[in-house]
């Protein structure tokens, strides 16, 4: 972890700020990291399982990227949501940082 994003998502627990990951990775890899650093809720790309319990290589959902992020926010939070602050680096970050009223992009620049 960056030292300034980990300081960063501190500060925002320490104000009694709802902490959400959304990402576009596999939920299933994301979640122990998730439950480590306290996040109030997760969102992320769910993967299709067969009957035996093997991972198919297909998404259960959309990719949460995009537009989805935004999408999974409403989902979860409804249409009245308001989005105080929100970090990305990457360009499946973009309608996400638009609706937030702090929107970081690529601010965390120290090194693990």
């Amino acid at each position: 972890m960056r030292p300034d994003a980990l300081a960063c998502w501190h500060d925002w627990g320490a104000k009694g700020a709802h902490r959400v990951i959304v990402t576009a990775s596999p939920e299933v890899t994301v979640a122990p990291f998730a439950r480590r650093l306290g996040a109030e809720n997760l969102l992320g790309t769910q993967i299709a399982f067969d009957a035996q319990d093997r991972v198919t290589g297909q998404f259960a959902c959309a990719n949460c990227r995009g537009p989805e992020k935004v999408r999974r926010l409403h989902k979860a939070y409804g249409d009245d949501l308001q989005l105080v602050a929100a970090y990305g680096d990457t360009s499946g970050d973009t309608e996400m940082l638009a609706i937030a009223d702090q929107a970081g992009f690529r601010v965390f620049t120290q090194r693990p």
